[in-house]
């Protein structure tokens, strides 16, 4: 059983860098295009709202960041990744 678990978490891992990978650096120009781009990567593989709103983080430079602190510091219980996705979308990015 022990190594069917670790096979799996295998698996996540290599999947999660996979997705990675095939996701662009954010586009603060055109926040909307990104997002678009990002969800074409991500939704096939029923990624969870956490786990979008991570990668998310991942993709934004320290500028971008910085017009999302208060997400980072006070992260919402539910919707992470609606909230996080409105926010550059509204100019707030």
């Amino acid at each position: 059983m022990e190594s069917d678990a670790v096979e799996t978490k295998q698996v996540a891992d290599l999947a999660a860098i996979s997705v990675q990978s095939r996701l662009l650096p954010f586009w603060r120009q055109v926040p909307r295009a990104w997002f678009v781009q990002f969800e074409a990567v991500v939704d096939p593989l029923k990624t969870s709202d956490d786990q979008k709103f991570r990668y998310v983080l991942q993709k934004l430079e320290p500028s971008d960041l910085q017009h999302v602190t208060d997400l980072l510091y006070d992260t919402p219980a539910t919707d992470k990744y609606a909230t996080i996705k409105r926010r550059p979308i509204k100019g707030g990015v």
